[in-house]
């Protein structure tokens, strides 16, 4: 008998544990990449939030300075 007719082809417990190694760290760098990638996403969406109520705020102002206004009245003044 030749001794390659005698091996499996399934894979030894070494082996699998290191597959199963490999597999857990790509699944790892993953989770990283992906909180990264939150943290950003977040970030951005927090910044275009502000940018806009920046923005609102401002034309707010712009509008309240165009409103017609009531002529004041002297308080000095007594009128029957």
């Amino acid at each position: 008998m030749n001794p390659d007719e005698t091996k499996s082809d399934q894979p030894t417990p070494e082996q699998l544990l290191k597959i199963l190694d490999l597999q857990i760290a790509e699944q790892q760098k993953r989770k990283k990449s992906s909180a990264a990638r939150r943290a950003i996403l977040l970030t951005v969406g927090l910044l275009v939030i502000l940018g806009g109520l920046l923005g609102s705020l401002m034309l707010f102002q712009h509008m309240a300075q165009d409103l017609p206004r009531s002529p004041k009245k002297d308080p000095g003044t007594a009128s029957e």
